[in-house]
């Protein structure tokens, strides 16, 4: 009787540990959801990356302009799509184009090239 009290203890405690790690992930993603709207979870959104990435470099053009870079995008159409959260992947490539503008001499080009994975 005392084993299984024991072992009875032991996986209580794993369970409590793991309730708390999903609350822990639970309340990271009503977070995210607060920041970021419902958007945010979507993850079976069909995503065209030339377009999006497009869109991201539109948006910079105030920044592009101020400090003279360039960006040129070049793929080999058709490329496949991703399927993701639009919202979340619009903000990655925003924020990551920003940076490398931000980081690139005056006057630079930046070259981004699409590749599908897979492509022969």
């Amino acid at each position: 009787a005392r084993l299984r009290r024991a072992g009875s203890a032991l996986l209580g405690d794993e369970m409590a540990g793991n309730a708390e790690t999903l609350s822990k992930r639970l309340n990271k993603l009503r977070n995210l959801v607060g920041v970021f709207g419902h958007g945010a979870i979507r993850a079976d959104e069909r995503v065209e990356v030339p377009e999006l990435l497009q869109q991201s470099i539109k948006e910079l053009a105030g920044v592009l302009d101020h400090r003279n870079v360039q960006v040129k995008l070049q793929y080999e159409a058709p490329l496949p799509a991703v399927y993701a959260s639009r919202t979340w992947l619009a903000k990655a490539f925003s924020e990551y184009l920003e940076q490398a503008v931000l980081s690139a001499p005056r006057g630079a080009v930046l070259d981004l090239e699409l590749n599908g994975v897979g492509r022969g």
